[in-house]
């Protein structure tokens, strides 16, 4: 099922503009009505594990801060903030590869609620390739395409569609690093669409990243 079916595109390649009908996940206020540029980084001055994961804008403004727990313990969980500290979200590790992303009341809800559940999908003989499969209760789903594919002088390091792209999933962001590295080690930026929930592409990111850093130390054992 495609969640995004009001978007406008004229290319595969191109982001798909929801502008008309903004495509709200985690929390509306995070719709911009302008295609968006998030710099994912880590806060390398604070211990591996605990670091502090920053998504900034174009202006260097903070959109969203996570405290990161390592999560490679069932029931490992994060809060993400806004700017101002207020908390948008949890993001819960289930132990067995999965995660949950709950919303917080103040986004809109009478009470927290469960926005997301989102798996990863191994791709068979590629160590560096995977899929985050994210349900989304009673509307549909993202598909996360995460694997380096090198774009002029930036990789191409993930890509979130409105569902799997050989199903007619839209283009909504593209996750990029200018020296090819794996998600891990280093900071990304994702260009993402206009209408598109900013929060919910972060939170990808941010799993994904907890992604890639599994299958190092699986890698190395």
């Amino acid at each position: 099922m495609c969640i995004l079916v009001m978007g406008n595109t004229h290319s595969r390649s191109a982001l798909t503009s929801y502008a008309a009908n903004p495509l709200a996940i985690i929390d509306p206020r995070f719709c911009a009505a302008h295609p968006a540029r998030l710099v994912v980084k880590y806060n390398t001055g604070l211990p591996e594990g605990s670091g502090t994961l920053v998504a900034d804008d174009t202006t260097g403004a903070t959109v969203l801060a996570a405290d990161l727990a390592p999560f490679f313990a069932s029931g490992s969980k994060s809060e993400v903030t806004d700017a101002y500290g207020t908390p948008v979200c949890t993001l819960q590790a289930d132990g067995e590869g999965g995660y949950t992303v709950t919303a917080a009341a103040d986004g809109g809800y009478e009470k927290p609620k469960t926005v997301m559940q989102v798996g990863v999908k191994h791709a068979p003989r590629r160590k560096k390739r995977f899929a985050l499969v994210a349900d989304i209760p009673g509307r549909g789903l993202l598909y996360v395409k995460a694997g380096r594919v090198q774009r002029g002088d930036r990789a191409v390091v993930a890509k979130v569609y409105s569902g799997h792209p050989k199903a007619g999933g839209l283009l909504l962001a593209r996750v990029t690093h200018g020296h090819a590295e794996v998600l891990a080690r280093a900071t990304v930026e994702a260009d993402v669409a206009p209408g598109v929930d900013l929060a919910a592409v972060a939170v990808l990111c941010i799993i994904a990243v907890d992604v890639e850093k599994r299958l190092s130390v699986w890698k190395k054992q």
